[in-house]
Formats: structure tokens, C-alpha cells, sequence
């Protein structure tokens, strides 16, 4: 009787294996390797920043916000002074243009969706849309410029999930 037991328990857990991954806990897997590798250094893995070098990221408004805005940011880099949940930023944070469209989704899906952010994905063709639009961009946005941004010609992301 004991062997059916260990024989059902493994033939439940092969089938387990077996079942195809939700795209969301895609984007959580390869996001979190992305952020890991290219971000936690100065974000800190919790998404709590660095206070008065870098923001925060957990619960913040232009991480949950525009996914435009945050993809231009990721592209591009940011510099200028912010100012998160009540403390001064003024460091540079370099574009990570060279990730793929892909990477990019993943990250930014990964970044909407912890530490209590609760915001939609990023796909790779959003990421597509806008590097199409800033791709002869040579410099970080600033805050100025990406409050402003629906006034230069270059959509907001648009494409429906």
C-alpha cells in the first residue's frame, strides 16, 4: 500500500512539472534575473532604493503609472533631481537600451507587479513601440522632460493588452 502511495505522490508531481508555466510567472522568473543582474545594485532588491541616491521603487506612481514613461527611462536613463515619498534624488541612472525588448518587458513586468506595486505587464512590442520613437535619443530624460512628454510628439504606449 505504501508503494501505490509513493507511486500516485510521484506520478502527481511529474504531472505538475509537466504543466506549462503561466506567461506571469514568465515575466516574474526572467524579470527578477533582469532586475537581479542590471538594477539591484542601486534599487536594492526590495525596491526600496538607496535613500538620497536612488528611488524607490516599491509603491511608486511612475513605476505603476505610464508604461511609456517607465519604458523611457529603462531605454534611456534619467538624471536631474526627483523627489520620492518625500526624499531628494539627483543620481544618474544609465539606459539599459542595450537589453532586448523582451528583457525590458520582463523587468518592467517584474518592478509593476512586486512590493505591493499592483500594475498591468509590459509586452515586448510596448517595449518596440517606444525605442522606435527614442531611438536617436543620445541623452538621460528628465523629469521635466517625461511630465511633458505628450506634448512632443511621442505616444504614450498604446497598444492593448
Amino acid at each position: 500500500m505504501k508503494s501505490v502511495f509513493n507511486l500516485f505522490i510521484g506520478l502527481l508531481l511529474v504531472l505538475n512539472a509537466c504543466k506549462p508555466a503561466s506567461t506571469q510567472k514568465l515575466y516574474e522568473g526572467e524579470g527578477l534575473k533582469v532586475y537581479q543582474q542590471n538594477c539591484a545594485s542601486c534599487h536594492q532588491l526590495d525596491g526600496k532604493g538607496l535613500t538620497g541616491a536612488f528611488p524607490p521603487l516599491d509603491k511608486s506612481e511612475w513605476v505603476v503609472g505610464d508604461k511609456g514613461r517607465i519604458i523611457r527611462i529603462v531605454l534611456d536613463g534619467f538624471h536631474g533631481e526627483i523627489t520620492r515619498k518625500g526624499q531628494k534624488y539627483n543620481q544618474l541612472m544609465s539606459g539599459w537600451g542595450h537589453l532586448s525588448n523582451q528583457e525590458i518587458a520582463d523587468v518592467l513586468t517584474f518592478t509593476r507587479k512586486s512590493w505591493g506595486n499592483l500594475a498591468t505587464q509590459v509586452s515586448p512590442a510596448e517595449v518596440a513601440l517606444i525605442r522606435k520613437f527614442t531611438e536617436d535619443r543620445q541623452q538621460p530624460w528628465t523629469e521635466k522632460e517625461l511630465l511633458e512628454i505628450q506634448n512632443q510628439g511621442i505616444p504614450s504606449v498604446s497598444i492593448a493588452e
